[in-house]
Parts: C-alpha cells; structure tokens; sequence
C-alpha cells in the first residue's frame, strides 16, 4: 500500500519504465505510413522535481526511446545502434534484440540467455556472447559449448539442441 501511495503522491506514471521490447509506433508523414519501433535507451533523461512531503529536490529519471525501423526479426549485432563519437551502443544488446530472458531451463542452469525475434539463443556472461541456431556447424577449434557426446564438426539439430548449447556458452564464459 506504501508503494501506491508513493506513486500517486508523486505524480509518477506506472507505465514510464516498463516497456515491451517489439513497441510498434505508426507514424503517417505525407501520405506514407511507416512503421518505426521503440528500444529503450542505456542513458536515461534526468531531471529534478520535488518532494511534497520534505521540500527537498529529487533527481528522477525517465526512460527515452531510441526509434528504428529495423523489424525485430532483422536485427543482430552489425546494426546495433552506436553514438558516433565514442561508439558506445545507445541501447543494450539484450533490447535490442528482443532476447526473452525468462524460460525455466536458463533459471534452473543459472545461466544468462534466451530466445530473440531473430530465431536465434542466445547465451551470454560479462565476457562474451554467441548466439546459436539450428544448422548451425560446431568445428574443432570451437572448445566453448562442445558436446562432448559428439564428435566434431556436426550440425546444430534443432530448437531445443541449440537452446543446451547456449545454456553451455553461458556456463563456461562465466
């Protein structure tokens, strides 16, 4: 109850940093339609207000949306949109590539990853990442996500095959 009140006190809306990562905005500009998306930015707008209850300022953030019209099927690492100066990506990856953090079999690994829009998993640390799907070729000099059941080079059977080697990727780059 202290957490609703808090919200309405401050006149904060809910919806300001909760977002859903495939945001389709329609903008209609002379006579065209085009379909732009929303990903949330790293840097985040600043900006003071004050506190009723003891009279004092208070920085408050306010998540900025970075439009593309990339759809979220199409994007990978190549487009990830950087500042030009110093390069440093605008949004972070795991947005950018819509990766679904949430099923059961990362948690109970504990380990970093998921399923983006583009079909691929993902697993990933504070080290490296690699995405995997099925097709995909496991050669010799890759040692990080062997199987060690199988002999090197094979194929990536299917979703649930390359889902495990993700799990692995995460695991040993941890």
């Amino acid at each position: 109850m202290r957490f609703k009140k808090y919200i309405t006190d401050y006149n904060v809306e809910i919806g300001d940093n909760i977002f859903d990562p495939i945001n389709e905005v329609t903008t209609v500009t002379g006579g065209n339609v085009s379909l732009d998306f929303q990903v949330p930015k790293i840097n985040k707008e600043k900006f003071k207000k004050l506190n009723p209850k003891t009279n004092r300022m208070k920085t408050s953030r306010k998540t900025k949306f970075y439009k593309t019209s990339i759809p979220p099927e199409e994007r990978s690492f190549k487009n990830l949109p950087r500042y030009k100066g110093s390069e440093k990506p605008i949004c972070r990856f795991q947005d950018w590539l819509c990766i679904d953090s949430s099923d059961p079999d990362f948690k109970k690994e504990r380990a970093s990853g998921g399923k983006a829009a583009n079909g691929k998993w993902y697993g990933y640390s504070h080290r490296a990442i690699y995405g995997f799907k099925p097709g995909d070729v496991v050669k010799d000099d890759d040692n990080m996500s062997h199987d060690p059941k199988r002999k090197k080079p094979y194929k990536i059977k299917d979703d649930n095959d390359a889902k495990w080697h993700a799990i692995r990727f995460s695991r040993e780059v941890s």
